[in-house]
């Protein structure tokens, strides 16, 4: 889940505990507490893209730069 205030970053993720991503990405102004919480509950992890916030259609598009960077292609088999 990106987070704009979360210290952890996807490059401090270890590459070997990941198998798969789900991208949750909130709208203009955030997810609320309680959307946080309730995606924590359900197994997301909250990762930030640095100091900057960035616009609801612009933050998927650089994360999933990251995302592709960090931890290369998924197999779906």
């Amino acid at each position: 889940m990106l987070h704009p205030y979360e210290a952890q970053t996807f490059g401090s993720v270890s590459s070997e505990a990941v198998s798969s991503v789900a991208l949750l990405v909130g709208p203009e102004g955030g997810l609320t507490e309680a959307e946080v919480a309730f995606a924590h509950r359900h197994g997301f992890s909250s990762v930030g893209l640095g100091p900057r916030i960035l616009r609801a259609e612009t933050a998927p598009l650089a994360a999933l730069s990251i995302i592709q960077h960090e931890f290369g292609d998924f197999s779906s088999s």
